[in-house]
């Protein structure tokens, strides 16, 4: 699960079809009621039968036991609070071919009209959006989370609160709603915790503290911070033992969403923000083969491919690994004037691995433009620290080149899919070596297509970073570049 998914479309709800014969696979092979291999991108019986192999994220086509990856056209009702004599913006729609789960009863104090309605809204607008949609269909029905919710109010609260910042129409008590759920969570969490009800390792514990890190990153009244939660989430999973294949697949599907939502948050972030350098501290107790070992999800998958079939992270979790060890190791050579030749030669030997698997899964028709610009901003980050170099300015005449090369990659890249946050990476990479006026410009407009119309979460950290990185560079005028360049890749890397 990423930061927050903006791509929330709000569309009628349909009411089910007939049971189809396949439970997952092609939306094509379902309303043929045949049974589907699953093979990406066209299975074997619309390649055998020449047909349009599309997929569930694609269609609707459903099982009466699944929730619709659609969601509710929301219009402005007034409820009135059952505890509070104001009125209260509610949003749904009453329309005969929409409607919402069936009412549940709600752990206490989750008792309003509204919450119930929150609740019911994550269940079918939002939770079918953490996932991706080249995903294995296994992960679209994510109703585990749901039942555990009903059972634990922190995990209730937290998805309340997720719900609440996510719908289209805000108001001050919505979001004072949203607040103080996510608090609510918080506070009770922190209490069983003192009070030792906990062992750490339950299910719904797990959830709860992936949401609060989701809740963090797609807030947009104030600058995210997620790192105790990041923190508390990677310690969770140290004291659990990865589900063996035989547990229940609901539980499996959770286990992966929360360990892939941790390694993006623990690898990515830490160039967002220093502090959160958590990954390396809790590697080595955190048996992430264990995790990660499914035949289904191939070790090689590189990023911006179309063959990922996993639920969040768009490329092997080793790749992810790749990203937290570069960013680590450039960042400690701001602190010495040494570099372990050795550790900086294994990094470059695996940016070039990965690259070549970048381009042995990009197509003739389609260049991967994400997955190139993943492996230029890795390439920035380690040149600057190449022990070869005898000249300091070296190794930034290099940078200068990969820069060029990922400002046209940028011009390029159309910004249209979902899970638009893992464009910030590479972007707060390149942007940070951005030094003329033409060329913030361009990074300024990817950046804005990025955050689209949420100003929070990560996008609203990427810009602040951006932004005291150019400040600091603006600092040694406009005559020496190559002093620019070392000043704000020094910046970012700092977190100054």
């Amino acid at each position: 699960m990423l930061p927050w998914n903006d791509r929330i479309h709000h569309g009628s709800l349909q009411s089910s079809g007939a049971r189809l014969r396949t439970r997952s696979g092609c939306g094509e092979c379902r309303r043929r009621r045949k049974k589907c291999d699953e093979k990406r991108p066209r299975c074997g019986g619309c390649t055998r039968n020449d047909l349009e192999c599309r997929w569930p994220s694609e269609v609707q086509s459903i099982d009466r036991r699944r929730y619709l990856k659609a969601q509710c056209d929301l219009d402005s009702t007034n409820v009135l609070s059952e505890n509070k004599s104001r009125v209260v913006e509610l949003v749904i729609n009453h329309s005969p071919a929409a409607s919402l789960p069936p009412v549940v009863a709600m752990p206490g104090p989750f008792h309003q009209e509204e919450h119930s309605q929150l609740y019911r809204y994550f269940a079918h607008s939002v939770n079918p959006c953490l996932v991706r949609r080249t995903s294995l269909s296994r992960y679209s029905e994510n109703s585990y989370i749901l039942r555990l919710a009903l059972a634990h109010p922190p995990l209730m609260a937290v998805l309340i609160a997720v719900a609440a910042i996510s719908t289209p129409s805000q108001s001050p008590r919505r979001i004072s709603l949203a607040v103080e759920s996510y608090l609510f969570a918080i506070g009770t969490v922190k209490t069983g915790i003192l009070e030792g009800k906990y062992a750490g390792n339950e299910d719904w514990l797990l959830a709860t503290t992936t949401f609060l890190c989701i809740f963090e990153n797609g807030r947009y009244d104030t600058m995210p911070n997620a790192s105790s939660h990041i923190l508390a989430c990677g310690k969770m999973l140290t004291l659990r033992k990865p589900k063996p294949r035989n547990s229940s697949q609901e539980a499996i599907v959770l286990e992966r969403i929360c360990i892939e939502s941790f390694l993006y948050h623990a690898a990515l972030m830490t160039l967002f923000d220093p502090s959160v350098d958590y990954l390396s501290i809790i590697k080595r107790d955190l048996d992430l083969p264990g995790y990660f070992t499914d035949p289904a999800h191939p070790d090689d998958a590189g990023p911006g491919t179309l063959v990922s079939t996993q639920p969040v992270l768009d490329a092997s979790y080793k790749f992810f690994l790749l990203i937290a060890d570069v960013t680590a190791f450039a960042q400690s050579s701001t602190l010495t004037r040494s570099v372990d030749y050795r550790a900086w030669a294994n990094l470059r030997d695996m940016i070039v691995h990965w690259e070549e698997a970048i381009r042995t899964n990009s197509t003739n028709a389609v260049e991967n433009h994400i997955g190139n610009l993943y492996a230029i901003a890795l390439r920035i980050l380690l040149v600057q620290t190449d022990p070869g170099y005898s000249n300091p300015r070296d190794p930034l005449e290099s940078v200068e080149i990969l820069f060029c090369r990922g400002l046209k990659l940028l011009t390029e890249l159309s910004v249209d899919q979902l899970f638009l946050y893992y464009y910030l990476w590479p972007l707060l990479v390149v942007g940070s070596v951005a030094v003329e006026p033409e060329e913030k410009q361009i990074i300024k407009q990817k950046l804005s297509q990025v955050s689209q119309s949420r100003q929070g979460g990560p996008a609203a950290l990427a810009k602040y970073r951006l932004e005291k990185v150019w400040l600091a560079g603006s600092r040694c005028g406009e005559q020496d570049r190559h002093c620019t360049l070392s000043t704000q890749l020094k910046t970012l890397l700092e977190g100054n």
